[in-house]
């Protein structure tokens, strides 16, 4: 009796049971609940594999992952506005190059990453982001705009299966979308809820790939028209103020004593604003906190003997205002024009890495900002 009871409540649970195993599989094959170590593997393998998840605390753990499958020699560290930096542009040898960026972390997350490492890079390049600095601001040294940094392997593969379910039942994303896994704009493949329907993702160097921006370049003429229009002076960037967060510049000091200690040379980089931006924060009176940070920074630097380079009016260097996708995130353009200008400053640490001549050809011969290497054209 009790066999026939179970038989039939089992009979009962199999279409649950088959609709749940068919979301997993739907949320494992979208990329958002696949292993790191599959993701991991099939970028460092395959060519124009973008990965971007819609649940953010997995992307400490792909970073790290990624950067011990590459084994680098150069690492970029930073947030979205380092993103565009490309390991093609060390045309030499690109495959040495890893980008640790990710959107909107701060020090404390820099140092995390660092600190995480299995094996130090020969030659690291840090953002400096005066955003991190400001006392006057409202966010901290420990600031954030993620949640927590990782997730258990159960708590993360629940996520990713709810996530999938409220795109496909919300309309933002199809189930044929999902199966076929394409950037809606390049021919690569995507992994990941993002990357799947916004064409943006983590490439297997560590930038970020954007294709909805590079698709063409009124879309960013557009963007960052409305960018310069709209511009306020609120956040940690734009408050204008005289007074310095000293727990930034104690992590910062300790960040850069650990650094030295390991034999790792280290080059200091804050990137520049869109010069319209520049003058109207000269204008609004927040440079004097700039400048005090600035004045730091330096000091620091100096201190440890790291070089430490400070862009602000970019025009200096042939820049027009097409080199910006908004008022301070650098496109790829941009990127390039500044890492040329370090690959000038320092010949010693990056002529194994770069052919300087090859870039200023392809600095003369750009026709989308945003796609400098031609790939999405592709």
């Amino acid at each position: 009796m009790i066999w026939r009871l179970l038989a039939k409540l089992g009979l009962l649970c199999l279409p649950l049971i088959f609709l749940t195993l068919a979301l997993a599989g739907l949320a494992w094959h979208s990329g958002e609940a696949m292993p790191l170590s599959i993701i991991v593997e099939r970028q460092q393998n395959e060519a124009a594999v973008i990965y971007a998840p819609a649940v953010t605390e997995k992307i400490l753990d792909y970073k790290l992952a990624s950067y011990q499958a590459r084994r680098p020699e150069i690492l970029i560290l930073g947030n979205s506005l380092m993103l565009q930096i490309r390991g093609g542009f060390f045309n030499k040898r690109p495959a040495t190059v890893y980008n640790a960026g990710v959107g909107g972390w701060w020090l404390k997350q820099i140092v995390e990453f660092y600190q995480s490492l299995d094996h130090a890079p020969a030659l690291i390049i840090t953002l400096i982001d005066f955003g991190w600095f400001n006392g006057e601001s409202e966010l901290d040294s420990a600031g954030t705009f993620f949640g927590p940094f990782r997730a258990d392997a159960y708590g993360g593969a629940r996520q990713a299966v709810i996530e999938t379910v409220h795109r496909v039942l919300g309309g933002k994303l199809s189930i044929p979308q999902i199966l076929e896994r394409r950037d809606p704009v390049a021919a690569g493949q995507s992994l990941g809820l993002e990357a799947i329907g916004r064409g943006t993702g983590y490439r297997a160097d560590g930038s970020r790939q954007l294709s909805f921006m590079g698709e063409s370049n009124s879309l960013q003429d557009e963007k960052r028209a409305s960018a310069l229009r709209d511009f306020g002076f609120a956040g940690a960037r734009f408050t204008p103020g005289s007074r310095i967060n000293e727990d930034s510049f104690a992590m910062l000091d300790a960040f850069l004593a650990q650094v030295k200690a390991d034999g790792v040379m280290l080059i200091g980089l804050t990137t520049p604003y869109h010069f319209q931006v520049h003058e109207r924060m000269r204008e609004a009176g927040i440079f004097l906190n700039m400048e005090l940070i600035l004045a730091r920074t330096q000091e620091l630097f100096a201190a440890y003997g790291f070089p430490y380079h400070h862009f602000s009016d970019m025009r200096a260097y042939g820049a027009s205002g097409s080199e910006w996708y908004d008022s301070h995130h650098l496109n790829e353009l941009g990127a390039l024009l500044v890492l040329s200008v370090l690959f000038e400053r320092h010949p010693d640490l990056f002529e194994d890495y770069a052919d300087q001549e090859a870039l200023k050809a392809l600095l003369a011969n750009i026709s989308n900002p945003m796609d400098v290497l031609n790939e999405l054209a592709k």
